[in-house]
């Protein structure tokens, strides 16, 4: 009676150890899918940051230079249309670029302008912005 006691007893403990490392897996299992959601979130938080600056940037670029075209005399449109010059004031960052047209809002008629300036940065995003200029 006594061994089969003692054996009983060593097998409880075993399982129990079994038990604890069994726990000790799912713990570690758990830990590790929760660190992976954080720092995916922590990278889309990273990335959307990056894209909100840059599309900042292009478009207080672009309205700038609608600005200061605005600014100008009026000049008679053209058709095709012709660049216009770019604020020389304007601090354009490295990696960006501007451009502006000015052409014919209505064919024939030279009252009224049409202005679109185009800012784009080395990734390859531009923002377009159009205005209508009369004379």
């Amino acid at each position: 009676m006594r061994i089969t006691h003692l054996r009983s007893k060593r097998a409880g403990r075993a399982a129990q150890r079994g038990g604890l490392l069994v726990e000790t897996a799912v713990a570690i299992l758990i830990f590790s899918m929760v660190g992976v959601v954080v720092l995916s979130g922590v990278s889309t938080g990273a990335r959307s940051s990056r894209a909100i600056a840059v599309q900042s940037t292009l478009e207080n670029l672009a309205r700038n230079q609608i600005e200061y075209v605005l600014g100008q005399a009026f000049q008679a449109p053209e058709d095709p249309p012709v660049a216009c010059a770019i604020d020389p004031g304007l601090a354009i960052p490295g990696g960006y670029s501007l451009a502006c047209e000015v052409g014919e809002y209505v064919p024939g008629d030279i009252n009224v302008a049409s202005v679109v300036v185009t800012a784009s940065n080395d990734d390859g995003k531009s923002l377009s912005l159009e205005t209508v200029r009369a004379r």
